[in-house]
């Protein structure tokens, strides 16, 4: 499945959210696949990914780890049709 998600900084920048991202990249690779990220502007970003594994990205995505970072950077993720 296909995803594609607009994601706001609030509390930080690109370059902040990009850091946290990429530090959780093994694990996350281990449920997506063929993903792209694009810088829209300093506060913004635009990633897109196929899931090959549903539940775990939803639990990671759930974890404390992840939470604690997005809740950090204030971010906004808004899944895009």
């Amino acid at each position: 499945m296909e995803l594609r998600a607009s994601v706001k900084i609030n509390e930080g920048n690109f370059d902040d959210w990009k850091i946290f991202y990429d530090s959780y990249q093994i694990v996350r690779h281990r449920y997506v696949s063929e993903e792209s990220v694009k810088k829209i502007t300093s506060n913004e970003a635009f990633v897109e990914f196929n899931v090959t594994d549903l539940d775990g990205l939803t639990e990671l995505s759930a974890s404390q780890f992840v939470q604690d970072g997005e809740n950090r950077l204030g971010v906004q993720v808004t899944i895009v049709e």
